[in-house]
């Protein structure tokens, strides 16, 4: 670890969902939610964007942040969280499937 000193986590997980990966306010609210459960604070954002292949959106925060990038004809939809303050992957999947449904995640782990 090239700083010890420098708290950071970072979650990445990815899960298949039956919603409608198009739909831009699922992943607004997403954020939202997701930000207010973590604690985190807001600096920009949520930025949603959606096109022929699938969608993307973005939420700055205080502490880091967080991205989405999904792929509409397989469902798949990718989140990384990326932090400087801790929060659990509990809350996470909470999260998770309040928006996008009962979903099978599969968290991945980053060794720096």
């Amino acid at each position: 670890m090239l700083n010890p000193e420098i708290y950071r986590q970072r979650l990445p997980a990815e899960f298949i969902t039956k919603k409608d990966i198009y739909n831009k306010e699922m992943y607004h609210n997403f954020l939202i939610d997701l930000c207010l459960s973590l604690k985190m604070t807001k600096l920009l954002g949520p930025i949603v964007g959606a096109g022929e292949i699938g969608a993307s959106a973005w939420m700055v925060w205080k502490e880091s942040g967080v991205q989405i990038h999904a792929w509409g004809k397989q469902g798949l939809v990718a989140v990384d969280i990326f932090s400087c303050k801790p929060y659990t992957k509990e809350i996470v999947l909470e999260v998770i499937k309040r928006h996008f449904g009962e979903v099978e995640v599969h968290f991945g782990k980053v060794q720096i």
